[in-house]
């Protein structure tokens, strides 16, 4: 498929290309393989500024774009999108017993729902077997998990993780291409972060004392909240030092001891994660509507104070040079 008008990087002085729209109104689903590759493709014609390869491990791509051995920095994202959830899968980073409690609530619900119904039947059907019954149960149980979690589209991905695609992609435009640095789009985050694990396990020594910066669900929310895996990273206070608060954005820095951001810079020795949460009474910070229809809301302006700050931790790394 092609694309013309999406042809021309951003040129000197020229407006940066609204990303996080046209990649929500063009490829709001890329959850099937055939979906990912149309996506694939419009990467490929966006980026002419750097090389692409494009690496396969069984229907999972990992888009890698530039030099990953002499970059140094990494920036990320994944581009696959989830499935419609019922229920909401909120991001809590600082609030652990909240979220770990909230998960159990819903686990127990589906239990009890899946244990009456196991009953309610094997009473129906006159079966006085134990064994049947656990049968039913456990029908009932991954059979209510599938279609309430996993089996349907969503096609409302926006701030999960559109937004974040959006940042590297911009990233790429406003980064001068000398700078040795490199970008990762990966695939299959929504399974249980494999794209990112096949590329660890394949990069492993390449990557051992390189910083990688994974934004995940950065669209929605003033609270900009970064992890650090290791404190003691190279250009950590660097990073510090340059991606600091606005008058409208509020930058949160936390160690993983600290909080959580369950996402790909998780395989990292050096990984760090970047969110836009809220700010609430109860919970501290949360990030809503993810996995759900509701996911409709990203902002422009978030992904802007990103590139600026970023771009200007990149510039600095270069005046070391």
């Amino acid at each position: 498929m092609n694309y013309p008008h999406l042809q021309n990087g951003i040129k000197m002085g020229e407006k940066m290309k609204d990303y996080l729209n046209e990649i929500n109104d063009l490829f709001p689903v890329r959850k099937k393989f055939n979906d990912k590759t149309k996506f694939i493709e419009y990467v490929k014609q966006e980026v002419t500024e750097y090389d692409i390869e494009i690496q396969q491990q069984k229907k999972t791509r990992n888009v890698v774009i530039g030099d990953i051995e002499k970059a140094k920095v990494v920036f990320t994202a994944h581009y696959d999108t989830p499935a419609r959830s019922v229920i909401p899968n909120i991001m809590m980073p600082v609030n652990k017993v909240i979220y770990f409690g909230y998960t159990i609530v819903f686990a127990m619900i589906i239990v009890t729902v899946s244990l009456t119904l196991a009953r309610h039947i094997s009473a129906m059907l006159e079966i006085d077997n134990r064994q049947i019954t656990i049968s039913i149960y456990l029908v009932i149980y991954f059979a209510s998990f599938y279609f309430m979690m996993l089996a349907f589209e969503n096609k409302h991905n926006k701030n999960d993780n559109t937004s974040g695609v959006a940042t590297v992609m911009s990233l790429i435009k406003s980064i001068d291409k000398n700078s040795n640095v490199a970008f990762i789009l990966f695939d299959d985050e929504e399974k249980g972060l494999v794209g990112s694990k096949k590329f660890y396990n394949k990069h492993k020594k390449i990557m051992e004392d390189k910083p990688l910066i994974n934004l995940d669900c950065v669209g929605n929310g003033n609270e900009i909240v970064v992890i650090l895996n290791n404190e003691e990273m190279t250009y950590a206070n660097l990073l510090k030092e340059t991606v600091v608060s606005s008058v409208r954005y509020n930058v949160r820095f936390y160690n993983k001891k600290q909080a959580m951001g369950n996402s790909d810079q998780k395989h990292f020795k050096n990984g760090v994660g970047v969110f836009a949460c809220h700010k609430g009474k109860f919970i501290k910070l949360y990030t809503p509507y993810i996995h759900t229809s509701k996911d409709t809301v990203a902002d422009v302006e978030n992904i802007d104070f990103l590139i600026k700050r970023l771009t200007n931790f990149v510039n600095k790394i270069n005046e070391e040079r």
